[in-house]
């Protein structure tokens, strides 16, 4: 497919047809309109502009009106259009959307492949590249795989079965066969891994199973009778050194009772009483309890009044039926403004209706908040009082517990003597305390598992037999796992090799003669090699990287379904190696690497290049 005609109107000043051919060239000074032409080509194609974005606002930039057109007829008929409109102050996008895949965008916008992280990029490279005929690689991987023969089980014919399954599987909702065979190699590295690590630990069952059954070295699997009698004295073994544990901690226990006594004592004696100390607490005691009343004397009384207050207000409130004097001011009280102080000024016993009501604007929220307030405070005056007499009582038992000096020294000699014959008698009792006994009980554990698990010879045999066919099934399946994984590995360079070879083979033919070395890929990197050493494109200079840029657009059009390649960075390259290029793209072309070249520059080209139509536009 050929784009035979661009139309321009309104687009960045131009408004023009323009006829293509195979190989075009437009030239002209700056502000000519040669950028004009590949932006409306690029519209047409993409539905945005690689460096202006999707935002319609963004692009409209490029207008010379109140709209702008951009479209283009290929040699089919075909006709796709993008128009920006301006109305009422929002712009309105028109565009004939096509489902290009992401191939097509990155040979069109180059920075979506050098600005993509690189394992998309590898991935958009593959999606465009892969074509159907390499799918039908895998009858053929199907095929190699089921040829794999370890011997003629039926577990190995389920293996072999189980990976061909899979690898179908994988094919048929992978995008490229490039994904496909990534995932399918890991997944055998994976399950080679599994396996391997399970053939090694039956070995290892399977070699103290075989010493077993051939009676030599010391037998996994004893008799019963050897392992009850192992239990039996285990278990006298652990009850006693129960018995002896639980009198070392009454010994334990004593001498730390004794030495707290002990303490005490010699705390006692260590001064004489001071009582006028002592009486001083005492009267301190005293008057701050005193003090303490009183406060919460006055604070409970204030309360009582607050909650008589509250009570009378509501009850009276409640009981407006027939009082004058109370419906005259029920207004005022309805609306909450004068809500709450209510004094009864009368004395009890007189009737209802003299009652005479004072109401101050004293709101009952208020009323209550007091009330609040007052509860905080016997709350406070509670806990301060208890703060302020702990260290005077603290002081207080201190001194009490004072004798005179010596008053107490046949106790403290009775609390030592009795703390050196408890550790004597510890002394004398041995054991290995809780850590030992503990050890003990799990041995006893380990014994009774196997008493349970013990059985005859036949039964050693049986374990054996079991050990050694898993042992054989875990080797078999390993070693049918090498080969998948070898055989796909195999499979995945070839398909590989094939998909950058061609892309190789076209940036390189676009380049020849300009570049002293051939484009090559090492890893994931493009780039070349020089003197055996590898320089990657993320080294490059300026101009190497233009021209890279320049032989990915040419390789990937060549590989694409809409072989069209738009190049506008000519102007970068001297006389010389652009005469080159221009060359090699046109031979591109005439030989069907490409079904179309469009390029821009500010110069001329010589007359003698054939074969390349050029479009002279004027400032």
């Amino acid at each position: 497919m050929k784009i035979e005609k661009i139309s321009l109107a309104d687009f960045k000043g131009v408004t023009e047809i323009f006829t293509l051919d195979s190989a075009n060239l437009i030239c002209g000074p700056n502000t000519s309109g040669k950028t004009a032409i590949i932006d409306g080509l690029r519209l047409a194609l993409l539905g945005y502009h690689p460096k202006l974005g999707k935002q319609n606002k963004s692009v409209f930039s490029l207008a010379s009106g109140a709209s702008m057109e951009a479209s283009i007829i290929t040699d089919n008929g075909d006709m796709m259009a993008y128009t920006l409109t301006e109305q009422q102050g929002s712009i309105r996008k028109e565009w004939t959307e096509r489902e290009w895949d992401v191939g097509l965008r990155m040979q069109l916008d180059p920075d979506l492949f050098f600005d993509s992280p690189l394992a998309e990029r590898n991935k958009n490279i593959f999606t465009l590249l892969m074509d159907d005929d390499n799918y039908e690689v895998l009858d053929s991987l199907i095929g190699d795989i089921n040829r794999i023969s370890v011997d003629e089980s039926e577990l190995s014919k389920k293996i072999v079965d189980a990976i061909a399954d899979g690898a179908r599987d994988i094919f048929k909702r992978s995008q490229s066969a490039n994904d496909a065979f990534m995932e399918l190699t890991e997944n055998l590295r994976e399950g080679k891994s599994k396996a391997t690590d399970y053939m090694r630990r039956m070995e290892k069952t399977l070699d103290g199973l075989s010493e077993l059954a051939s009676g030599g070295g010391r037998p996994l699997i004893q008799s019963e009778e050897f392992y009850q009698n192992q239990i039996d004295r285990l278990r006298a073994e652990i009850e006693k050194e129960s018995n002896s544990v639980a009198e070392r901690r009454v010994y334990l226990d004593r001498i730390i009772d004794l030495q707290e006594k002990l303490r005490l004592e010699k705390e006692k004696s260590s001064g004489i009483k001071d009582e006028a100390r002592l009486d001083s607490i005492k009267v301190e005691l005293s008057e701050l309890q005193s003090a303490t009343e009183e406060q919460l004397a006055v604070l409970v009384t204030k309360k009582g009044r607050l909650e008589e207050k509250i009570d009378k207000v509501d009850d009276l409130l409640g009981d407006k039926q027939g009082h004058e004097s109370l419906e005259s001011i029920y207004p005022k009280l309805s609306t909450g403004v004068y809500m709450a102080k209510i004094e009864l000024l009368v004395s009890e016993g007189e009737e209802v209706t003299n009652v005479v009501w004072e109401i101050e604007p004293f709101g009952k929220n208020e009323l209550m908040l007091e009330l609040s307030q007052v509860e905080q405070e016997i709350v406070d005056v509670n806990e301060a009082y208890e703060e302020t007499i702990k260290p005077l009582h603290a002081e207080r038992d201190k001194i009490e517990l004072i004798d005179d000096r010596g008053s107490n020294e046949d106790k403290i000699k009775m609390f030592k003597d009795d703390i050196e014959e408890s550790n004597e008698m510890l002394g004398k009792l041995k054991s290995g305390g809780e850590e030992s006994l503990s050890a003990m009980r799990e041995e006893l554990s380990r014994l009774e598992a196997l008493l349970r698990d013990s059985t005859s010879k036949e039964i050693d045999m049986k374990n054996l037999s079991d050990a050694r066919d898993k042992a054989n099934e875990a080797a078999r399946e390993v070693e049918i796992l090498k080969q998948a994984e070898k055989i796909t590995k195999g499979y995945s360079e070839r398909i590989t090799a094939k998909v950058l070879d061609g892309l190789l083979d076209a940036m390189n033919r676009f380049s020849r003669s300009v570049t002293n070395c051939p484009y090559s890929i090492s890893g994931n990197e493009i780039g070349y090699y020089r003197d055996g050493t590898f320089v990657g494109h993320e080294s490059f200079s300026g101009s190497e990287t233009s021209l890279l840029r320049c032989a990915v657009t040419v390789a990937m059009a060549s590989r694409s379904a809409f072989k069209i390649a738009i190049i506008d960075e000519l102007g970068r390259f001297d006389e010389t190696r652009k005469s080159m290029l221009l060359k090699n793209v046109v031979d591109m072309v005439a030989d069907g690497f490409i079904d179309q070249f469009i390029g821009v520059d500010v110069q001329t080209p010589p007359n003698n290049l054939s074969g390349l139509n050029v479009i002279e536009l004027n400032g």
